[in-house]
């Protein structure tokens, strides 16, 4: 090989090598490019759900407001007409008792406060809290709560992973769940309680039934975006 045939293969070698650099240099180049607007597009995104999550925030607290002020107003003019008219009075009643089952008010009244409770190495299951559910309907409950979220005819309680969920609302399946009922304390504690009954079957399975009668227990009427309170399936 002559020295100018040498030159010229060093040149060549060199030349390769600044093109091979070139090219890797703009590929990292694009690669930099397209994860910054990536990122800036994300961030703009993100910024705009923020701005519309406020936004219906807002109109969210607008509408309730104006749904318990119109609400106050309504029960003023029924209080102010049934004053003086007895058939009115008694459709009233019979209002008021539909949105006592429908959930719609907050109510309160003598009853028992149920608690599971799972053991150590143990969780909750779905059927376990519809059970005890079902008994205290059964023993003539007026109103009932799990977990503060009240129970209505389409309500669920179903199981999700490690979770129970109640009315679209998860609870983790390993701590405790708090039933409330309104009813007569001593027929629900009887209905629970009975030989072969709820508590001995949830004892099978190393989950503790407490029962506590109170002379007021409390329950929420149900949250307005509860799945249970939708209504634009029926006919």
């Amino acid at each position: 090989m002559t020295p100018k045939t040498g030159r010229f293969l060093r040149s060549l070698s060199f030349a390769f090598v600044c093109l091979l650099l070139g090219i890797l240099v703009a590929i990292q180049l694009k690669s930099v490019n397209s994860t910054q607007n990536q990122l800036l597009l994300q961030n703009k995104r993100t910024d705009e759900l923020r701005d519309e999550l406020i936004a219906l925030q807002g109109t969210n607290r607008e509408l309730s407001d104006r749904y318990a002020a119109l609400k106050d107003y309504v029960a003023q003019l029924e209080s102010q007409t049934a004053s003086t008219d007895d058939q009115l009075k008694a459709i009233l009643a019979e209002k008021k008792k539909a949105e006592v089952f429908a959930g719609l008010t907050d109510v309160s009244g003598p009853g028992v406060i149920v608690t599971l409770t799972a053991g150590a190495d143990s969780s909750l299951r779905d059927l376990d809290v519809r059970t005890v559910v079902n008994e205290l309907r059964a023993a003539g409950a007026q109103a009932i709560s799990v977990n503060g979220e009240r129970m209505v005819a389409m309500s669920e309680i179903r199981l999700g992973g490690t979770y129970i969920v109640v009315n679209g609302t998860p609870f983790p399946s390993n701590e405790p769940f708090e039933i409330r009922a309104i009813a007569r304390p001593d027929d629900a504690v009887r209905a629970l309680t009975m030989l072969n009954g709820v508590a001995d079957q949830l004892k099978f399975y190393s989950i503790e039934l407490a029962i506590a009668k109170a002379d007021k227990v409390e329950i929420p009427r149900l949250r307005e975006d509860s799945p249970a309170s939708r209504t634009d399936m029926l006919g």
